[in-house]
C-alpha cells in the first residue's frame, strides 16, 4: 500500500518562522496607559527588530520585546501599517518563555478575501497551533487597507479576549476560550523585518475591571473519543508508517494517558515537546485507544489531523493520509477538522485503534469521533422518519385547528429566482405525509406561520397568503426592500414580522402594507423568530445570540449566548422554555432559568435540523432536514 506520510520528509516540509525572546514578568505594570512607549527607549529590546521612520512616525518592524513587567489582564494598543505583502504581524501576550504564550496576528495578504485575516493561536512548547485553532472564536475577516496606520486594541481578561480593529465599535474577533491557563506574562510585537509590516504608537496597561459578555458555551459533539494514551516523540524518518508500533525498530514505547478537550481536540504539544523545536524535520507520536464492540460490526469514525496520519486497527494498517500545509494544493492550509471518515471492521470485544500522527509545522493535533453516535436526550422519543421524498424541506408549522403540519420545499440551486416552481407539503399530526405536493406555485418558500384560516408563507420577494379553507394562494404582499427574507412570526393583532438574513432587518407586514420595522447590527444574520409575551425572540447567527425585541419600544436585549452555529428554528414551547435549532443538525432547549440543554444532535449523520414545527399540545416536534430530503418527527 502506498503511503503519503514519508512525503513530509522527502519534500522537506519545514517552515522558517521568526523567533522572539520573551521576558515574562509579574502581574503588575507601572506603564501609564495615556503615554506611548517610544521604540527607541531602553524599555524595548529591539535586538531582532529595525526601528525607523515610516509614514511620518517612529515605527518598528521585526521582533520587539517590551522589557517592562507584564500582566495577566489588561489592554494593549498599537497602530499597525501593512503593505499587503505576505506577513504575519501580531501581538504576543501572557508570554512565559520563548515557547509558551498567547498570540493574535494578522494576514494582510488575505484581508478582504478570506475569513482568517485575523487569528488567535496559543503556543505550547514552541509550537504555534494555528492549524488546530481555526473558525468561530479563533479566526475572523478584517479589512487592512495598505499604506495607512490602523489602530489595533487587544483586551484580555481571564479566559477571554477581544480584538478591535480600526474605528470599529464592535470587536473584529472575540475569543471566548483562550487555550492556555490565565497567567501573568510578558508582551512582544512580532513581524518580519523586510518592510512589509510596521508598528507605531504602542501603549499598554493592566486592567482587572474589563467586562465581557458571557462566553459562548463549548459544543460537545456526540461520540467524541477523548481517552487516549500517547507515546514519546520519534523522528518520522526513523519510522515506517506502514507498520504498527510493535513492529518498529524504535525500542520500547512508553505510554502516557491523556484526555482530549471536551470538544475532542487533542493538541499534542500540551504533553510532548518536539526535540529540536518547530524548525526541525517532522516528528511523530503514536496514540492508542480501545474501542469495545458488542458484536462483529463495521463502525465509522470521523477524524481530523495535522499534519499526517496512519491508522491501525488490531495491528492492521487501514488508512494513511496527509493534510500538511500546501501539500494537497498550493493554497491548502491544512486546517484540522472532522473532514475525513474511515470504516473500522471491529471484532466482538475490545479492539485497539492506533494512530501515528506526524507534524511538520502549524500545530500538532488530532480529533476522532464515533461516526455512529447521535445524541437523543432522555425524554425525546422518535415518532416517524419520512423517506427522502422532499425537495430540500426548509420550514414546518403546526396548524392546531386542522391538526396538520405544513412543510415548505426550497430550491437551493435556485435561491435568488422567484420562478414559482416550488411547493408546500402537508403532514399528519404524527409526521406522516398526507400530501407530498399539496400547493404549488411558490417562489422558494421558507418560513411559515398559521393564524386561523390563513397560512403565511415567506417567499423571495414577499409573503404569500394561503386560504386554508380553500387550499389555494389567496393573495401576495410584496416586500420590496427584502434582501434574503427568511422566517416569520405573527403577533396577537395579526401583524407579521419577517426576518431578513441579508439585511440585518425585521420587516413588519400589516394588511397590505410593509415597513422595514427594525434594522440593527445586532440583527446580523437574523433568521429564526417567534412571539413570546410582549416581545419577539430572534436568533442571530453572526454572533450566536438569541435576543428579545420588545414590540412596543423595539428595545433589544440579549437572552442567551450560544455555541457557534446557524440558528434556524426558534419557538416558545408553551411551558416557559425556548426551543431552537442549528441547521447543522442540533436542537436545544433553553429553560426559564437560562440553562441550555442540547436535546438532539444528528451531525454525525449529516442530517440537518432546519426551521422546525412544534405542537405544544402534544409536544410533537417536526424537523425538516434540509439537504437530507426528509422530515423527522419526535415527541418531547
Amino acid at each position: 500500500m502506498e503511503t503519503i506520510l514519508p512525503s513530509l520528509v522527502q519534500r522537506g516540509c519545514v517552515a522558517i518562522l521568526p523567533f522572539v525572546l520573551i521576558l515574562a514578568g509579574p502581574a503588575h505594570s507601572q506603564n501609564d496607559s495615556s503615554n506611548t512607549i517610544d521604540f527607541r527607549s531602553d524599555r524595548w529590546d529591539c535586538t531582532s527588530a529595525v526601528v525607523s521612520d515610516y509614514l511620518g512616525r517612529t515605527a518598528v518592524a521585526g521582533s520587539a520585546v517590551l522589557m517592562d513587567p507584564g500582566f495577566r489582564d489588561g489592554v494593549i494598543e498599537v497602530d499597525m501599517a501593512v503593505t499587503g505583502a505576505p506577513d504575519y504581524p501580531g501581538i504576543l501576550f501572557r508570554t512565559q518563555s520563548i515557547d509558551d504564550c498567547e498570540r493574535v496576528y494578522f494576514r494582510p495578504h488575505r484581508a478582504g478575501r478570506y475569513p482568517d485575516a485575523l487569528q488567535y493561536t496559543p503556543s505550547f512548547r514552541g509550537v504555534s497551533g494555528w492549524q488546530l485553532y481555526s473558525g468561530p472564536g479563533y479566526t475572523a475577516p478584517v479589512a487592512l487597507p495598505p499604506g495607512q496606520w490602523i489602530h489595533v486594541r487587544l483586551e484580555f481578561s481571564g479566559a477571554q479576549a477581544r480584538v478591535f480593529v480600526g474605528d470599529a465599535q464592535a470587536p473584529s474577533l472575540v475569543v471566548d476560550h483562550l487555550a492556555r491557563e490565565p497567567a501573568a506574562g510578558g508582551i512582544a510585537l512580532l513581524a518580519a523585518t523586510g518592510g512589509s509590516s510596521f508598528f507605531s504608537n504602542f501603549r499598554c496597561h493592566p486592567d482587572d475591571s474589563l467586562v465581557f459578555d458571557p462566553p459562548r458555551p463549548v459544543d460537545i459533539p456526540p461520540g467524541m473519543i477523548r481517552r487516549w494514551e500517547i507515546s514519546q516523540v520519534f523522528k518520522l524518518a526513523r519510522l515506517d508508517p506502514e507498520r504498527p508500533y510493535s513492529e518498529q525498530s524504535i525500542g520500547s514505547v512508553s505510554w502516557t494517558p491523556i484526555e482530549a478537550e471536551q470538544a475532542g481536540r487533542i493538541d499534542f504539544c500540551r504533553w510532548v515537546a518536539r526535540p529540536q523545536g518547530e524548525q526541525s524535520m517532522p516528528d511523530a507520536v503514536f496514540a492508542r485507544t480501545t474501542i469495545h464492540a458488542r458484536k462483529d460490526e463495521v463502525r465509522p469514525i470521523i477524524f481530523g489531523y495535522s499534519d499526517a496520519v496512519s491508522f491501525f486497527l488490531n495491528g492492521r494498517l487501514l488508512y494513511s493520509g496527509q493534510s500538511a500545509y500546501r501539500q494537497r494544493d498550493p493554497s491548502f492550509l491544512g486546517i484540522m477538522g472532522l473532514f475525513d471518515e474511515l470504516y473500522l471492521p471491529l471484532k466482538k470485544g475490545d479492539n485497539e485503534l492506533v494512530a501515528c500522527v506526524a507534524e511538520a509545522f502549524g500545530g500538532w493535533g488530532f480529533i476522532c469521533q464515533d461516526g455512529s453516535a447521535i445524541l437523543q436526550a432522555e425524554g425525546v422519543r422518535t415518532v416517524n422518519e419520512t423517506p427522502r421524498e422532499f425537495n430540500t424541506p426548509e420550514s414546518a408549522a403546526w396548524d392546531p385547528v386542522r391538526k396538520v403540519f405544513y412543510v415548505s420545499n426550497y430550491d437551493p440551486g435556485n435561491e435568488s429566482k422567484a420562478d414559482g416552481g416550488q411547493f408546500l407539503s402537508r403532514l399528519g399530526p404524527d409526521g406522516r405525509v398526507r400530501d407530498a405536493r399539496w400547493i404549488g406555485g411558490l417562489a422558494n418558500p421558507t418560513g411559515l406561520a398559521v393564524r386561523g384560516d390563513t397560512l403565511c408563507v415567506v417567499e423571495r420577494m414577499g409573503l404569500a397568503m394561503i386560504d386554508l379553507s380553500e387550499d389555494r394562494i389567496a393573495r401576495r404582499v410584496p416586500i420590496p426592500a427584502g434582501q434574503f427574507l427568511n422566517d416569520i412570526a405573527l403577533d396577537s393583532a395579526g401583524a407579521a414580522y419577517v426576518t431578513d438574513s441579508g439585511a440585518a432587518t425585521i420587516h413588519r407586514v400589516s394588511g397590505r402594507t410593509c415597513e422595514a420595522w427594525l434594522t440593527s447590527r445586532l440583527l446580523a444574520q437574523v433568521n429564526g423568530i417567534c412571539v413570546s409575551g410582549d416581545s419577539l425572540l430572534v436568533g442571530c447567527s453572526a454572533d450566536a445570540r438569541i435576543r428579545s425585541v420588545q414590540l412596543a419600544t423595539k428595545a433589544l436585549r440579549n437572552v442567551a449566548t450560544l455555541s457557534p452555529g446557524s440558528i434556524d428554528g426558534l419557538c416558545a414551547d408553551g411551558r416557559d422554555d425556548i426551543l431552537f435549532s442549528h441547521v447543522e443538525g442540533r436542537v436545544y432547549r433553553i429553560s426559564a432559568k437560562g440553562s441550555i440543554e442540547k436535546i438532539l444532535d444528528l451531525t454525525t449523520q449529516g442530517t440537518g435540523c432546519a426551521d422546525f414545527g412544534f405542537a405544544p399540545e402534544s409536544g410533537t416536534l417536526v424537523i425538516p432536514t434540509f439537504q437530507d430530503g426528509r422530515v423527522l418527527t419526535y415527541q418531547l
